[in-house]
């Protein structure tokens, strides 16, 4: 962990991420925060600061840290396209037991994700759940209106347009669609 000086002199963990790589979760919870410690952010990552069930402030790589963040846990989201986002499901629609597939999404406001997962009582650790299950309401209502008029192409699409609700309660929107199977 990287070291930086506090404003008394003290050595203080700077907490901060690498930008190469696509980390394993879409959020990342750390904290809470010491007195005097800073937080860097590089990339296209942003830290929505959190302290208690409230946000506190959100910094980005262009942002200082003149707030005194004490005690605020960083949750860092990552703003890049996120490949791999597993879902599945059971679906309302006869001879189909479920569905399962991969999406590529979006966090595209950061904070409004952190709010809708403060507020639903969320842990970082359940979020690709949860989200899933967000997506999936998307998915049986596009494969109801659609299954035996169109192509799989325009399935996909259909969710595809189907989670801008899911962007508009908690900031994170599909761009793509992977593989999707029915399960029968």
């Amino acid at each position: 962990m990287a070291m930086t000086e506090s404003p008394n002199g003290a050595a203080q963990p700077v907490l901060s991420d690498g930008p190469e790589a696509q980390p394993a979760a879409l959020v990342r919870c750390e904290g809470p925060l010491a007195p005097g410690a800073t937080v860097a952010v590089q990339g296209e990552d942003v830290a929505v600061l959190v302290r208690d069930g409230e946000i506190a402030g959100v910094l980005t790589p262009q942002s200082r840290n003149p707030a005194d963040y004490t005690g605020a846990y960083v949750y860092r989201v990552y703003t890049r396209l996120f490949e791999g986002m597993r879902f599945g499901g059971p679906v309302p629609l006869e001879g189909v037991r479920g569905v399962t597939g991969e999406a590529e999404v979006e966090v595209t406001d950061p904070v409004r994700l952190v709010s809708a997962m403060i507020a639903a009582d969320v842990p970082v650790d359940d979020l690709e759940v949860w989200l899933s299950e967000r997506m999936m309401e998307c998915v049986g209502e596009v494969l109801v209106q659609l299954h035996g008029r169109a192509k799989a192409h325009a399935i996909i699409g259909g969710i595809i347009a189907c989670t801008a609700c899911m962007e508009e309660d908690v900031g994170v929107v599909a761009r793509d669609i992977g593989r999707i199977r029915l399960l029968k």
